[in-house]
């Protein structure tokens, strides 16, 4: 069996929760919604992709739902909202590498989007195993990490996942697969600590001291 590290991309390893703000709320100005809140925003990141957008704009018509997915998509996959890598993100991915750890990625992004943020960090060939949620169940549903898992021969007990959601730790809880959950990203220490991490870290280049 190898040993596994799992992580998320948005508010865990990319810093794109700023950028995830500001594209909702351009989306709400050009349909003339009501503008979500940042709360609202970070509370449903991690859900599946259409469920986070109909919270994100309840009083949108059915009829406009593709139409909001398609243009926030359209807006993140554009050079003006790539986000930069968290400090000590790609060192601690290389270094656990170096450690003999696969390396795997599951998030709620869109896998188009997702190849191009790779692209421009220059990691689309570094993950051994990758999960989208245009390809799966969305979180908390643990398909994306059963798949991982069995992609990389990888066993629960081998296993641990990185997360900065409360979904995040419900996804991994799920799969049986020990969490760590970062302060840093979308929802504060005080909400992860209800959800019952198995650690939580304010940076991420504590996980090498943990494995």
């Amino acid at each position: 069996m190898n040993r596994l590290i799992v992580f998320d991309w948005d508010g865990t390893l990319a810093d794109s929760v700023p950028n995830i703000i500001s594209c909702k709320k351009a989306v709400a100005l050009k349909h003339n919604l009501s503008i979500p809140s940042n709360e609202i925003i970070k509370a449903v990141l991690g859900l599946p992709f259409a469920e986070a957008m109909s919270i994100s704009f309840p009083a949108a018509p059915k009829a406009l739902a593709n139409i909001l997915q398609k243009d926030y998509q359209n807006l993140m996959k554009s050079a003006f909202y790539n986000s930069p890598l968290f400090p000590d993100a790609k060192s601690t991915l290389i270094a656990l590498k170096s450690r003999g750890f696969k390396i795997g990625l599951a998030t709620a992004k869109h896998k188009e989007e997702l190849s191009i943020a790779l692209e421009y960090h220059a990691l689309q060939d570094f993950f051994d195993a990758i999960a989208c949620g245009n390809e799966h169940p969305g979180k908390p549903d643990p398909a994306m990490l059963n798949k991982l898992m069995k992609q990389c021969n990888a066993s629960t007990n081998d296993t641990l996942f990185i997360g900065d959601t409360t979904t995040d730790i419900r996804f991994a809880q799920n799969a049986d697969v020990k969490v760590i959950a970062v302060s840093y990203g979308a929802h504060d220490k005080e909400k992860l600590l209800l959800s019952k991490p198995d650690e939580l870290v304010d940076n991420l280049s504590q996980i090498l001291l943990m494995v």
